[in-house]
């Protein structure tokens, strides 16, 4: 039986959970706007991670609720259609998505890109250590490293872009 977990750490694996979907979303759309090939793949890559890791906080939100809240988008998940990034994902996710559809060039797909993997790694950060469950905190000490690595490859590229 999973141990205990409290309220605030149930709250941030559902924000955790949001804000993955919400970045899986981001991705393929960024990369569907790009023409540079390498910028394409890496977007690519970015939703795949950005997947992976709504899975991992899913299985997790699964384990100590037993909900079956994130189906829908774990289904959706499962399929070339992009899940739906409503109010109910909460009004940023719909400013961050509204603000990559109107992005006219790679350069603005980064930035947007640097402030979501920057609120991600401030999101795990604070997750991890206000979570007691261990197997929690560890997967949320595991996105901070994770989202620190993609900050510094979305700063890699907006500085290589900018050259």
């Amino acid at each position: 039986m999973a141990e205990s977990i409290s309220a605030e750490a149930l709250n941030y694996l559902t924000m955790g959970i949001q804000a993955e979907i919400s970045a899986y979303v981001f991705y393929k759309i960024g990369a569907s706007k790009i023409g540079d090939s390498k910028g394409k793949e890496t977007m690519l890559h970015f939703a795949g991670e950005e997947r992976k890791h709504f899975l991992t906080l899913e299985r997790h939100y699964d384990q100590y609720v037993r909900s079956e809240k994130w189906v829908t988008y774990r289904d959706t998940m499962n399929h070339e259609e992009l899940p739906l990034i409503d109010e109910s994902m909460g009004e940023k996710h719909v400013k961050r998505i509204d603000q990559v559809q109107k992005a006219s060039n790679m350069m603005e797909i980064l930035q947007i890109a640097l402030e979501l993997e920057k609120e991600a790694y401030a999101l795990y950060s604070e997750a991890a250590k206000a979570t007691a469950a261990s197997d929690v905190k560890d997967t949320f000490v595991y996105l901070t490293n994770f989202e620190m690595g993609h900050v510094r490859n979305v700063e890699g590229m907006i500085a290589a872009a900018g050259k």
